[in-house]
């Protein structure tokens, strides 16, 4: 099936609605994957199906 896939840092919210909003879903969290700001952030793994 066609789809777009994604990661997002845990700490852009922002950009996290705005997939959200585009229609992109969650499907996988990697946690402490970057680190940033003094702590450690997850990679949020989303995809938008195209079928």
């Amino acid at each position: 099936m066609p789809r777009i896939e994604l990661g997002v840092f845990g700490f852009n919210e922002a950009a996290h609605r705005l997939y959200q909003k585009l229609g992109y879903h969650e499907i996988a969290r990697i946690e402490a994957f970057t680190y940033w700001d003094g702590q450690f952030w997850p990679d949020i793994r989303m995809e938008k199906r195209l079928d």
